[in-house]
């Protein structure tokens, strides 16, 4: 039976996982990492798709997205996705196909989701035991969210902007909501790949606080 096509609709934020095949390691080393990364922001942008939080680990890649036009998360990860595993087949005398057949995606529909998928995808080199913060950790974008500046590729998400007045005061701001755990419930949907029950404690916008956030975060087994 034919796949339907996934319904990608502009404006909408999706967390997208993808995985090596068998969950074999899709990057052996930095100059791996390095490629993946510069592919992904030429096709981001031709794809007219916005990047707010990603992050490399050894077997697999998250991403937290937003659609810019109908379907273009899909032509991103598949232009990604065969440009990379092209590159590296040729490069360590491989064939096959190196990611697994389909990747995941879940709509993120919530501010209170969005910034907890995001530093959940920011803490997966902490949980994997690879590192013992985030800002140890090269390849994510960790970085460029507790520091906002015009000029880089990644898109800070309107949710963290929110944060602050500011962009470096709504960087602080989230880079202080790593101190604390995520919601017990938050994480296993997110671990799920599926939306938080109604009424989930996480991290949000309150519209009635002027852009204060209620803050947790994540702590965690590896994704």
């Amino acid at each position: 039976m034919p796949r339907h096509p996934r319904a990608f609709h502009p404006g909408q934020a999706f967390h997208v996982v993808r995985r090596g095949r068998n969950r074999e390691p899709c990057f052996t080393g930095p100059e791996d990492r390095a490629l993946y990364l510069s592919l992904l922001v030429q096709f981001a942008r031709e794809t007219a798709t916005a990047i707010h939080a990603w992050v490399l680990m050894p077997n697999h890649v998250h991403l937290l997205l937003t659609a810019g036009e109908d379907g273009s998360p899909s032509r991103l990860m598949h232009r990604v996705g065969l440009a990379y595993g092209r590159a590296t087949n040729r490069r360590y005398g491989r064939t096959g196909t190196l990611w697994e057949e389909r990747f995941y995606s879940t709509p993120v529909e919530s501010d209170r989701y969005v910034l907890s998928c995001s530093r959940y995808i920011e803490l997966n080199p902490v949980r994997a035991g690879i590192v013992a913060h985030p800002a140890d950790y090269r390849w994510s974008s960790y970085h460029d969210n507790v520091n906002p500046a015009s000029g880089s590729w990644l898109v800070p998400h309107p949710s963290l902007l929110a944060l602050g007045s500011t962009p470096r005061e709504a960087g602080e701001r989230y880079r202080v909501m790593f101190q604390d755990p995520i919601d017990a419930e938050m994480l296993a949907a997110l671990r799920n790949r599926r939306p938080p029950p109604p009424g989930t404690p996480g991290t949000w916008i309150d519209p009635r606080s002027g852009g204060q956030a209620a803050a947790n975060c994540s702590s965690a087994s590896r994704a």
